[in-house]
């Protein structure tokens, strides 16, 4: 286990006052219009997460000790939802998927739904708690997923 660094121990410390919420969520909402290889998607989601330990970490509390549990490749799994939707249904649905509570301690800082508007048309939320990202990490992170899409397809 590895003690949890200041900006987690504060994460850490929120959750543990008010509960599992959506309060910290970094939500990246994506419009992608053509054709779109579902499997290679879901592929490359977690080929990034099996590169990246913070996206694999959990906020886990050890005999009152808060400490980062990094799960192994195997261990990390991304929920991973597709949602057909109609268009005019897409706001309320994509709010609802924004507000997941995540908890810290039971489930990696990462979920991803894919809405399916038609076989040409798809909007992908890439849903993070604070603890696994930054407003920094956004490019690096669509550089990644652009590269292992297309190494995937």
């Amino acid at each position: 286990m590895i003690p949890l660094s200041f900006p987690q121990l504060r994460l850490w410390f929120i959750q543990q006052m008010e509960g599992p919420n959506a309060t910290h969520n970094v939500p990246l909402v994506l419009r992608l219009k053509g054709s779109l290889n579902t499997p290679a998607l879901r592929a490359a989601i977690d080929d990034i997460v099996d590169r990246h330990e913070a996206l694999r970490t959990l906020l886990v509390d050890t005999d009152g000790v808060p400490q980062q549990l990094i799960l192994g490749i195997d261990e990390a799994k991304v929920p991973f939802d597709l949602v057909p939707v109609r268009e005019n249904d897409l706001p309320g649905v994509l709010e609802s998927a924004i507000h997941h509570p995540f908890d810290l301690a039971r489930e990696i800082p990462l979920r991803v739904s894919l809405f399916e508007l038609g076989s040409n048309d798809h909007v992908v939320l890439l849903l993070m708690h604070h603890s696994g990202t930054d407003a920094w990490s956004f490019s690096p992170l669509m550089r990644y997923l652009s590269e292992a899409y297309a190494a995937r397809v």
